[in-house]
């Protein structure tokens, strides 16, 4: 499988081509890097016949790559001058970064003829003398970055870097070039700067790190330097002002094989721009937001007759616009390139022209476009059409995307624009028919906003596609109905989406080893989805809600073609009890990873799984291991010596009751040795366990308790007590919102002289539900339009609650004696714990009186990770009504309103 540069954050440093030039380069500075690493780790100290500065830490080495170098490491250590700097004349490696050195002068290094590594990094060098570097004639890396040499004192001496016939690697950025430049045009938009013709005599220079000028240009002394393959002027290495790229700025620079001209602050180039450059194979141009993708569709016209192999486009778009679409002119001159890889991350792309991946050549096998605002386009249609593509990410935001209204979805993909362009494409003989696959509109509702849902039931992917990511991208269909064509697909990833599983099978995954449908809050699992996954190997459902159906799938039907089955991953699911044959027909499970549950009870059947090796059930409330599964994990133990349990963050008890399964979890050799993040419960107190010893302590103290013929005693009589208290916690715990529903009405109906009214008859005829932080909206605006324009009763507590009642009871008297209970549901509610308490009463009383009380207004939006599961679920399967934010909206909202709360 092919590896890939993923710069899926903002590049620090520049990718890499596979050329053996670069890889000289790559070899020097991870050799320089080293140097640094293995200062304090030398082996053998310097020659005793040799003097070292008493500043510096001097070694011989000869293990690094296996060279032989004698390496001086003065880095750090205030040192202002090198002029009285004493060193062994045969060092090879001089590191001096992290200093305040100002001035380099002629001597400093004339004694160190062997020089091949010199590091002045990150000094105060401002004063450069012209034979500083004279005779260094084997120094094959220098570093002066982040210092202060400016331009204009490179011009001054054009020797400076006469003798450096062996230098390959040359690091100036960080000077603030763009300060020094010689050239001051009164036009700089149109003017070329030209860097000065100091750099020809390095006929061996591969690299070069350089700030970015103003209209960069690179002089005709640059021709000459047949190796210098890589420039890097990013402005994430130093500053990179470059503005504009002209015709002539890398006219010289033949050679380049690597550019990285990110975040430069550039606003234009010339068509011409690259074409100079026909080595060219990766180009990184990142990070310049004012460039756009049209102005950068221009440059590309110099790369048709060039290598390029790597596009580097990150952010190229300014934050947040309001409508980036890639269009066909953007891509027409990659047609003529053999690109292999793409990135467009971070660029806010909410469409693709129809007719764009058309364009964009048979030779690209990695897209990256991440962080976007897509949604469903015509540009689905051409997928197929990219037929050398092996990896495609695509991710969304993690915050709302407005997705388009259904009039507009209905417009793009009507047959008449489906047929205009059909026969556009059959005009130009390449043989395009219509749309093939089927589409439809739902309306579907989820925590953000109500959208239309568009369907597709049949999509083509790319025929050598392996791996697709496709996060955050809010689609919310029935992923079964959505049946894909990729027979090479092996890894898909839509983990963070809105999809739901409730129903159908996936077709079209026969291939897939991995699969990843984490984090889509998805309620019900069809017992078929994976009827035809025949071949995974690695399924991934944590952070969803699947409760319910992993409890009730005793018989093992949701797995039961998931032979190959390797790693199976439910954490954050909510489970409270797995249990039964589950697991059935996983033989070749490896891991099971079940933590971050509720689970109380682990009970399923694990003997048939042979290839067990790690069992993850960290972070749950297991108690204590029924001894049916410590027998069967001992059995398993015997096949699979490595199997692992891993029980941390679990409320263990320490008791005598629960002795033997932690006398199990020490002896059975599945728990590990540092027993990081175990505890036990002891008098309802932590006792943290840091190892094995600390826990073979913890038991003898319990053998000792438990086996005094009064302590058994007392245990045996605790232990009652105490499992009756827990059922009576648990079932208070269980149905306390039904306990205290209870309680108050029957405290009120003992107060009252009748019994509760019936639907005929009510005091009020709605009780608002409302955080204080929302009052306004209701003493002011549901108060005028339903009381004094509608006649409409109210109950709002600040005014009708009675005075020195308990809350409680004011509340559920306020219930019972209304006909409706209108929720004002905001963040504001949910942060509220007697909003929360109302929400919970009104659902009790209309379980207890069978009548539909309940009306909820959706006040402001508020993001699904905010809103409790049982509140959720609530807005799942039933109405509500949102609060419009335009005026001319709002007089409809309140009559519905109105009308729903009016008795008929």
């Amino acid at each position: 499988m092919e590896s890939y540069l993923h710069p899926t954050t903002r590049p620090r440093a520049w990718a890499l081509t596979q050329d053996s030039t670069t890889m000289n380069t790559i070899f020097l500075l991870v050799f320089t890097l080293a140097l640094k690493a293995t200062s304090t780790m030398s082996n053998n100290e310097v020659d005793e016949n040799e003097s070292c500065d008493r500043r510096c830490h001097c070694w011989h080495d000869n293990n690094n790559y296996g060279r032989d170098m004698n390496i001086a490491n003065c880095s750090g250590r205030n040192i202002s001058s090198l002029q009285h700097l004493i060193l062994p004349t045969n060092t090879n490696v001089i590191l001096l970064e992290c200093n305040n050195v100002s001035k380099l002068g002629n001597d400093d290094f004339t004694p160190y003829h062997n020089l091949t590594h010199l590091d002045l990094g990150t000094n105060e060098i401002s004063i450069v003398e012209e034979r500083v570097f004279g005779q260094l004639y084997q120094l094959v890396f220098l570093n002066l970055e982040t210092n202060h040499i400016a331009l204009h004192v490179l011009c001054q001496i054009p020797q400076l870097f006469q003798d450096l016939v062996s230098l390959k690697i040359l690091k100036l950025n960080g000077n603030s070039f763009g300060n020094g430049s010689t050239s001051v045009h009164s036009d700089k938009k149109k003017t070329p700067n030209m860097y000065p013709d100091v750099f020809h005599w390095l006929v061996s220079l591969e690299t070069l790190f350089i700030d970015g000028i103003t209209n960069a240009t690179f002089g005709l002394g640059f021709s000459n330097l047949t190796k210098f393959t890589s420039l890097i002027m990013s402005g994430d290495n130093g500053q990179c002002t470059i503005g504009n790229l002209h015709n002539t700025s890398f006219e010289h620079v033949q050679y380049l094989t690597y550019l990285d001209i990110s975040n430069c602050s550039i606003t234009d180039i010339e068509a011409d721009t690259f074409s100079h450059m026909p080595n060219i194979q990766t180009l990184n141009i990142s990070y310049n937001m004012h460039l756009g993708f049209t102005k950068l569709g221009q440059a590309l016209y110099g790369l048709q007759s060039s290598n390029i192999s790597v596009l580097v486009a990150n952010r190229i778009a300014q934050m947040n616009p309001k409508c980036v679409v890639i269009k066909q002119e953007d891509v027409q001159y990659l047609n003529n390139t053999s690109l292999i890889r793409l990135y467009v991350d971070d660029n806010s792309i909410m469409n693709i022209e129809r007719g764009v991946l058309r364009l964009l050549p048979n030779t690209l096998s990695f897209i990256s476009a991440q962080r976007h605002k897509l949604g469903y386009g015509a540009y689905f249609q051409e997928l197929k059409y990219l037929t050398g593509l092996k990896y495609l990410h695509l991710s969304g935001v993690s915050y709302h995307i407005d997705v388009p209204i259904r009039d507009m979805l209905e417009v793009q993909f009507s047959d008449d624009v489906i047929g205009d362009t059909a026969d556009m494409y059959n005009s130009n003989g390449n043989g395009i028919h219509p749309m093939s696959w089927v589409y439809e509109i739902r309306p579907y509702i989820y925590p953000y906003t109500t959208t239309p849902n568009l369907v597709l039931t049949n999509l083509t992917l790319p025929p050598n596609l392996i791996k697709v990511h496709s996060n955050f991208t809010q689609l919310t269909s029935t992923l079964a109905s959505i049946r894909i064509q990729a027979e090479s697909l092996q890894h898909v990833d839509l983990s963070s989406n809105f999809f739901q599983f409730y129903d159908g099978s996936l077709t079209g995954y026969d291939n897939v080893t991995f699969l990843d449908l984490s984090n889509n809050l998805a309620r019900w699992l069809s017992p078929d989805l994976f009827q035809h996954c025949v071949s995974l190997e690695v399924l991934n459902l944590s952070y969803n809600f699947f409760k319910w159906d992993i409890y009730n799938d005793t018989g093992g039907k949701i797995f039961r073609n998931l032979f190959r089955l390797k790693q199976l991953h439910l954490a954050s699911n909510g489970l409270e009890q797995v249990r039964g044959m589950v697991f059935r027909n996983l033989t070749s499970l490896e891991i099971l990873n079940l933590s971050n549950n509720l689970l109380y009870n682990f009970s399923p059947e694990l003997g048939h799984l042979k290839k067990l090796k790690q069992i993850d059930c960290s972070n749950n409330q297991i108690h204590w291991l029924m001894s049916d599964v410590r027998r069967q994990i001992n059995a398993l133990k015997l096949v699979s010596p490595n199997l692992t349990l891993n029980l941390s963050r679990n409320p263990l008890r320490c008791s005598c009751g629960n002795l033997e399964t932690l006398s199990w979890l020490l002896d059975s050799g599945v728990t590990r040795d540092d027993m990081y993040g175990y505890y036990c419960l002891q008098n309802d107190r932590k006792r943290y366990i840091k190892n094995k010893d600390e826990f073979q302590d913890l038991i003898s103290e319990l053998e000792n308790k438990c086996f005094s013929a009064l302590d058994v005693s007392l245990g045996a009589s605790a232990g009652i007590l105490f499992f009756f208290c827990v059922v009576i916690v648990g079932l208070v715990r269980r149905y306390r919102w039904k306990l205290r529903y209870l309680f108050y009405s029957a405290r009120l109906k003992y107060k009252s002289d009748h019994n509760t009214p019936d639907d005929g008859y009510f005091m009020h005829d709605a009780f608002v539900s409302y955080a204080d932080e929302d009052r306004a909206f209701v003493v002011n605006d549901m108060r005028c339009h339903m009381e004094v324009n509608d006649g409409i009763n109210l109950n709002i507590h600040q005014r009708d609650f009675m005075p020195g009642e308990p809350i409680a009871s004011n509340i559920i008297g306020a219930i019972k004696n209304s006909r409706r209970t209108v929720v004002v549901l905001s963040q504001n509610f949910l942060n509220s714990y007697w909003c929360t308490y109302e929400l919970r009463m009104a659902q009790m009383e209309s379980i207890s009186s069978g009548r539909d009380i309940l009306i909820i207004i959706m006040f402001e939006p508020v993001p699904a990770k905010n809103i409790p599961p049982e509140i959720l679920k609530l807005l799942h399967t039933d109405s509500y009504i949102a609060y419009p934010s335009d005026e001319e909206d709002r007089e409809e909202f309140w009559r519905c309103l109105c009308q729903s709360v009016r008795p008929q």
